[in-house]
């Protein structure tokens, strides 16, 4: 029995990194985009800037890994007004995205569902013309020119609860999801089809729209019924992990945050965090200015 468990997880695992071979629904998701913009509005936030010398361990990890220099990247902490915790990002001092667009579109994202985000990276390295995101263990990494809008962060959320926030670790080397695909004539698009990797964060997109959107995925969607297993089965996972999708409420239990450390060698001299608020938003997404100070900030862990 055993032996034949194995097995069946091997074939699973070969057949989640494989091509899809089914009709996709659209091209891609930029269909959702409006409704996702509309009905997912930012959520206030406050941002301090860390101060030169520190940098999660995490992020140093991934920065290095590449070739890069951690020096080169400025740290923020991002508390949003439905958590006491903030998340911290890693990011680039090149990046083409603005740290204001970064966090009104991570703010989008449902607060239960960022809970199972650890950080954020956002690379920018000229010498790259690779346009691409990516998930590792819960921290979200953003490359070069990507389009760094909503549907983005949640599908690069969306492998961070595939991998650990549902009742089947890892959805997309399951069974249920195997026997959910094999249900429907479609994937969402044409990026759903890469593999079930992929499959399973671009249904998350689906999913969120349909929750959250009123009308739902129907409304803008005639064949909705075709990916229909596969949309029913993640709105089921995500259920039954505490309505992960769903708009309002706080963040739940949060994937802890990697320890700071110094950007280079040795000891920092300086201390974590400077004292200026550097952004703030409203809850109607509008940008305001707001240069108080406030004393002492102490670094939290999640």
């Amino acid at each position: 029995m055993r032996l034949w468990n194995l097995c069946m997880l091997a074939q699973l695992a070969a057949l989640a990194l494989a091509h899809l071979n089914k009709t996709r629904l659209a091209k891609n998701l930029d269909y959702l985009k409006e409704g996702l913009d509309t009905h997912l509005p930012p959520v206030n936030s406050t941002v301090y800037k860390w101060n030169s010398g520190w940098i999660p361990e995490d992020c140093k990890r991934h920065v290095e890994k590449r070739n890069l220099s951690a020096a080169n990247f400025e740290i923020f902490d991002i508390y949003y007004d439905d958590c006491s915790i903030p998340w911290t990002v890693c990011k680039q001092n090149n990046s083409q995205q603005s740290l204001y667009d970064l966090v009104q579109n991570f703010g989008r994202v449902p607060a239960k569902a960022r809970s199972w985000v650890r950080h954020v990276i956002d690379f920018s390295d000229p010498r790259s013309h690779v346009n691409s995101a990516a998930t590792d263990n819960g921290t979200i990494m953003l490359f070069n020119h990507v389009d760094k809008g909503v549907t983005v962060y949640i599908h690069e959320t969306g492998h961070a609860l595939d991998g650990a926030a549902y009742s089947q670790k890892d959805l997309h080397l399951s069974k249920l999801w195997s026997d959910s695909y094999n249900n429907d004539s479609m994937v969402p698009d044409g990026y759903a089809g890469t593999n079930f990797n992929e499959d399973v964060a671009q249904v998350t997109v689906v999913a969120t729209y349909n929750l959250n959107v009123p009308g739902g995925f129907q409304s803008v969607e005639p064949n909705w019924r075709n990916i229909y297993h596969q949309q029913t089965t993640l709105e089921t996972e995500q259920r039954l992990a505490g309505n992960l999708l769903i708009r309002g409420g706080r963040c739940m239990q949060r994937v802890p945050a990697s320890k700071p450390v110094p950007t280079m060698g040795g000891l920092s001299t300086t201390s974590l965090h400077n004292t200026t608020v550097t952004r703030k938003t409203k809850g109607n997404g509008r940008a305001v200015s707001n240069s108080r100070l406030v004393d002492d900030l102490k670094y939290v862990a999640s």
